[in-house]
């Protein structure tokens, strides 16, 4: 598993959707490797820039306990990294970050420029 840095600057704005538990198979939560922390799937509305078509996404983070965002709120995520994934019934990207930070308390309404 590669993971690629994603420079956020280029990447959109990311409106939060909902918070679940990131379980295994048997509905165990997982944790993160590195922290040890449980870990969570944001799920998000990725806006991209230049008219784009809009698309929902998962960002994993760690996190003691759930993470509480209003419906909407702009987040800016800390550390996003990408993987690409394959298995017999599809592909894609999975996006993993440190964090996930309200748009608004670090005083940007857009990450994207």
């Amino acid at each position: 598993m590669a993971f690629t840095p994603v420079d956020v600057s280029r990447f959109g704005t990311l409106a939060v959707i909902s918070v679940n538990a990131d379980t295994d198979n048997t509905g165990r939560q997982k944790t993160d490797r590195q922290t040890q922390l449980p870990r969570w799937k944001v799920q998000c509305l990725l806006t991209r820039r230049e008219g784009a078509r809009a698309q929902l996404i998962n960002v994993t983070i760690p996190a003691q306990a759930e993470p509480s965002f209003v419906p909407m709120t702009q987040v800016v995520p800390t550390n996003l990294m990408a993987m690409d994934w394959a298995t017999e019934n599809g592909h894609g990207l999975a996006y993993f970050a440190d964090d996930l930070e309200d748009a608004d308390s670090i005083g940007s309404s857009s990450f994207a420029n």
